[in-house]
């Protein structure tokens, strides 16, 4: 699953084909923050949060901000069904309801005088306007906001302000095969893959995701390169807005993999170096473990956040068949690559090996 799970709707939590009703659902999430200053459901992990949305109904607003109508209550409730037959079925009738609940509030209390107002939460929400306003002003912001990101093109490679060091937003980078055997070919975006996997886990760190790296390297042109040098790794920081970059290097030595990690802080220019071994592919996985471990101590976190940070063995949430996990990364990059039947024929060839890597 791709998203924030404060905003998910129950069947996206479970894995389900979601459709227009699912962004109903994650509307009313967003009206119930707008109106009471607070989420529906809350959490100290996105699992929590996630189960929540299935389990657990929602506070009905009007209790937590009694100056909003019954109608208006009742219409954020709707949006939050968990069956999402009983929601609004499409955006016209919300809008409709939107329209018709505004329609009846008094015009005097539309609009309260500044110096009425309180915050709710530290971060004030105040629902005295007309919500249609609210929407198309929100609507507004969007198609500015896209407006401006086409006009400034962030891959062109205008010199854009890097992240503070403290942080910790990491992207990791394709690795380069220094022996030169074609066996390790395989394992120059297998292990950015895993390890990306591997590293999204954490509660305190910020991974781009591996499509997201395509992206950029493709946009730069940097998707083919052999290496990175220190200025290539400062547009690609620049581009992902990433405080760090890791890259690296892997080799064989006899029967052994050797990989040599690079990570780099931007924002000082300090390059921090890490060697791993590995008796063989099959030890890939434990190997990365490894490695996520050695970032998050590079990243800054304290012994305590890395040994209660969210960190599953990459094995156990990839494949232990490497197999599987050669096809698989295969499959990723010829999607990003947008050669989806392909990477279609590959996936399933990779579920086959192993199917419970599905």
């Amino acid at each position: 699953m791709i998203g924030t799970p404060e905003y998910m709707s129950p069947e996206q939590v479970e894995g389900k084909e979601t459709d227009r009703r699912s962004d109903i659902y994650s509307l009313g999430v967003i009206l119930f923050e707008m109106t009471t200053g607070r989420l529906p459901f809350e959490g100290d992990t996105a699992l929590s949060i996630a189960v929540k949305h299935k389990t657990e109904a929602p506070p009905d607003p009007r209790k937590l901000a009694p100056k909003i109508s019954d109608e208006l209550g009742r219409l954020i409730l709707r949006c939050l069904e968990k069956d999402r037959e009983k929601r609004f079925q499409n955006a016209e009738e919300v809008l409709s309801e939107i329209g018709r609940i505004e329609q009846e509030v008094p015009a005097s209390e539309r609009a309260l005088p500044l110096a009425k107002r309180r915050p709710l939460t530290s971060r004030e929400v105040t629902v005295t306007f007309g919500l249609k306003k609210i929407v198309f002003s929100a609507v507004a912001v969007i198609v500015l906001a896209a407006a401006a990101l086409f006009l400034w093109k962030p891959w062109s490679g205008r010199k854009a302000p890097l992240p503070a060091a403290n942080s910790a937003t990491l992207a990791v980078l394709n690795f380069e095969n220094t022996s030169r055997d074609e066996a390790l070919d395989d394992w120059k975006t297998g292990i950015p893959l895993l390890l990306t996997t591997d590293l999204s886990q954490s509660k305190y760190l910020s991974v781009l995701s591996y499509d997201q790296v395509y992206e950029i390297l493709k946009n730069l042109d940097l998707q083919d390169a052999g290496g990175y040098s220190s200025d290539d790794l400062g547009r690609v920081a620049r581009v992902g807005r990433a405080a760090y970059t890791a890259t690296g290097g892997i080799m064989q030595a006899g029967k052994r993999i050797i990989v040599v990690l690079s990570v780099k802080v931007h924002a000082t220019g300090e390059v921090r170096s890490a060697k791993f071994e590995c008796a063989g592919e099959a030890e890939i996985p434990s190997l990365v473990d490894g490695m996520t471990t050695r970032i998050k101590e590079i990243l800054g976190l304290t012994r305590s956040q890395i040994s209660g940070d969210f960190d599953a063995p990459a094995v156990d949430i990839t494949t232990s068949s490497m197999e599987a996990l050669k096809l698989y990364n295969e499959a990723r990059r010829l999607h990003v690559a947008l050669e989806h039947e392909k990477s279609v024929a590959l996936m399933l060839m990779a579920v086959e090996k192993d199917p419970g890597f599905a």
